[in-house]
């Protein structure tokens, strides 16, 4: 069976998935893992058709634009994609977890935070635009 044609994985699957790419799964993928990931990531934007994208992380952004960015030059700034889609750019969750000073862990959780409200807003206002049409 097809892995979209059934709702859930089992543990076992996802253990195997993750065994058959080689490497651990908190590591990041090399560029041949995001290419070759890619066709899923375009085939669940076509059936999904978001108004609104929040990358979490580098890979992700990199996944989504087709370059590399600098997560501290675009984090929280609206983005237009070609097809119409707004992208945000933050931080991976995982990142706030590896900070070890707990003052700065909870600034930048405030600001990842900041980063996911400005996602909303800027979402609610694109729902506003294409209901008024």
């Amino acid at each position: 069976m097809r892995p979209w044609k059934r709702n859930r994985a089992t543990l076992e699957e996802v253990h195997q998935v993750a065994s058959t790419a080689g490497r651990r799964l908190h590591k990041r993928p090399n560029n041949y893992e995001v290419e070759r990931c890619k066709i899923w990531l375009e085939y669940e934007r076509r059936l999904v058709k978001p108004s609104m994208i929040v990358a979490l992380g580098v890979t992700a952004a990199r996944s989504l634009t087709g370059r590399t960015v600098t997560i501290g030059k675009v984090r929280g700034k609206p983005i237009d994609v070609a097809d119409g889609t707004q992208l945000i750019i933050t931080v991976h969750p995982s990142a706030l977890l590896r900070i070890e000073d707990e003052g700065e862990r909870h600034a930048a959780y405030r600001n990842f935070v900041a980063d996911l409200q400005t996602a909303a807003a800027a979402d609610s206002r694109v729902a506003k635009h294409d209901n008024s049409r």
